[in-house]
């Protein structure tokens, strides 16, 4: 399980001491400005691009992306809680919000119980 090898890394290191709640929110939050700073002013074509013929920028995506599951899985594991649980749980309750046949193709957000449909040119 990642959590238990994430745990497993922290503990030998003797990091738990500086790990809170606060401080690996605030690492979570580092970590995913520093994926957003790849792709800040650039357009999405331009990013989709980028990503299949760059390999530089594909790798260091893929590096703060695990920095980002890195803290979360931290923080998971500092408040003793199961992610793949909450992560199984939040799926199935944005399944019920978002039904496959109600909103596939579409970019939709629930607000108060409504659907608001968004169009997206390509």
């Amino acid at each position: 399980m990642l959590q238990k090898e994430v745990r497993d890394f922290v503990d030998s290191r003797d990091w738990r001491k500086f790990q809170n709640t606060k401080e690996l929110v605030l690492s979570i939050i580092a970590e995913a400005s520093e994926m957003l700073q790849l792709f800040l002013w650039k357009d999405a074509s331009e990013i989709e691009d980028e990503l299949k013929k760059n390999g530089d920028l594909l790798y260091h995506v893929k590096s703060e992306l695990a920095d980002v599951l890195f803290g979360c899985l931290a923080m998971a594991d500092q408040l003793n809680l199961d992610l793949e649980g909450i992560f199984r749980a939040k799926l199935d309750e944005l399944k019920k919000r978002y039904p496959a046949d109600e909103v596939r193709g579409r970019v939709v957000k629930r607000m108060e119980g409504a659907i608001e449909f968004h169009k997206f040119e390509k």
